[in-house]
C-alpha cells in the first residue's frame, strides 16, 4: 500500500492546482486501495489452496511410488524364479553366429 501514496500524492497536487481529473480516474484511485487488498486477501487464500493441493499430490506421489517399488520386487523375483541361467550346449560362439 505504499506504493500508492506518491500516486495518491500527483493526484492531491493535481487537485490543488486546480488541474481537472476525470471522474472515473477519481473513483479508480479511490477503488485502489480497496483493490488491493481484496487482491492480496485472492492471493493468500490461493495459496492456502495450493499447499493443500501439494499435500494431496505428495501423498499420492508417496502411494504410487510404493506400489511401483512393490511391482517392481515382485517382477524381479518372479524373474530371478523363471530366468533361463544356462543353456545346455550353447556356447559364446554359438550366440555370436546367431546374433550375425
Amino acid at each position: 500500500e505504499s506504493r500508492f501514496e506518491p500516486l495518491q500524492e500527483k493526484y492531491a497536487a493535481l487537485k490543488k492546482y486546480d488541474f481537472l481529473v476525470s471522474d472515473k480516474e477519481l473513483e479508480l484511485l479511490d477503488q485502489l486501495s480497496t483493490g488491493w487488498g481484496q487482491f492480496q486477501m485472492m492471493l493468500d487464500a490461493t495459496a492456502g489452496d495450493l499447499e493443500r493441493a501439494k499435500d494431496t499430490f505428495r501423498e499420492k506421489l508417496v502411494k504410487m511410488v510404493d506400489t511401483f517399488v512393490k511391482e517392481v520386487t515382485a517382477s524381479r523375483e518372479e524373474f530371478e524364479k523363471a530366468a533361463p541361467y544356462s543353456l545346455e550346449g550353447a556356447t559364446t560362439a554359438n550366440a555370436f553366429a546367431f546374433i550375425k
